[in-house]
């Protein structure tokens, strides 16, 4: 069962994950059609970045973990999100 905690974290997972997706895709729009011819090989390296945060970002809202720590230092993972199943 959820506590509110874990309502909590999970809302402020999903709403930080949603913000990365929306910030990183108005990079890749700016960076696509705002980039000076000049600097083509620096607009591919933003571009690369932006992307992998993109897929760090949904990862983290799919994925999203509660750690415990059990008896004899044992780390329990509890998964949140809707990947839990």
């Amino acid at each position: 069962m959820r506590t509110r905690a874990d309502h909590i974290h999970l809302a402020t997972q999903f709403i930080v994950g949603c913000l990365a997706v929306i910030f990183n895709i108005t990079l890749l729009v700016a960076v696509k059609f705002k980039t000076p011819a000049k600097m083509r090989g620096y607009s591919i390296f933003i571009m690369t970045t932006a992307l992998i945060d993109m897929v760090q970002a949904v990862s983290g809202m799919l994925t999203c973990t509660r750690v415990l720590y059990g008896p004899l230092d044992a780390t329990i993972l509890v998964f949140l999100g809707p990947c839990s199943a």
